[in-house]
């Protein structure tokens, strides 16, 4: 019995720290947007070597605010209260893009799979 008392409080010990260090929606966004102006800026300056000084700050500048403001308006992150996930609605599916846990938010995004819509995106619209 006293072995079941001691695992019980552990476990409430457990449960009580990843309730309180749960991470909220804006740390979920800020690392997501922080993922997408790193891809942003390394897209602009690896694709776009023409455009170099104020012009190229320009447009790294605007592009990162324009994938911010994408996300930012399409994620939603759901407090499960041990835990936490950041996820974003596309027509077709619902995708996972963060885990929050033990106050770290962990992004499932790439660098590479953001360059790949920017270009994506980019050729759609005929901006290069």
């Amino acid at each position: 019995m006293k072995k079941f008392i001691i695992t019980i409080i552990i476990l409430g010990i457990i449960v009580g720290a990843l309730i309180a260090t749960c991470p909220d929606a804006q740390k979920h966004r800020d690392v997501v947007n922080s993922r997408i102006e790193n891809a942003v800026t390394s897209y602009m300056q690896g694709d776009n070597k023409s455009q170099e000084g104020l012009g190229g700050i320009f447009s790294s500048a605007l592009g990162s605010l324009v994938g911010k403001l994408n996300l930012a308006s399409s994620m939603k992150v759901s407090d499960y209260g041990l835990f936490s996930l950041g996820s974003v609605e596309t027509s077709d599916k619902k995708q996972v893009v963060s885990l929050g846990i033990l106050n770290h938010v962990f992004c499932f995004i790439s660098e590479d799979d953001i360059k790949d819509f920017i270009g994506d995106s980019a050729e759609k619209s005929g901006l290069f």
